[in-house]
């Protein structure tokens, strides 16, 4: 449907090309391997970063984090750790 009405898609990505949004957790990301479902097809067009390139530092959002201690562990990662200077 989006290419039939001619719909553009917004990059989201770093300038480095990692995801800021995130349909798993953040382990399902770093170990991803390509599996050829509908994850891979999804970004067939944009490509995908694999291990520690998976996800930009400004990450926005990661999908089913249930446990209680994995949200005190990303929120610890997010507001608690020194933060990193990246170069641009």
């Amino acid at each position: 449907l989006r290419k039939q009405l001619n719909i553009k898609l917004t990059d989201t990505r770093d300038e480095l090309r990692r995801e800021r949004f995130h349909p798993f957790a953040p382990a399902t990301h770093y170990t991803w391997s390509p599996r050829g479902d509908w994850y891979d097809k999804y970004n067939e067009e944009w490509g995908l970063k694999l291990g520690k390139d998976c996800c930009a530092p400004d990450s926005v959002s990661f999908h089913y984090i249930k446990k209680p201690a994995m949200v005190r562990h990303i929120f610890a990662l997010l507001y608690h750790c020194p933060k990193l200077k990246y170069k641009k």
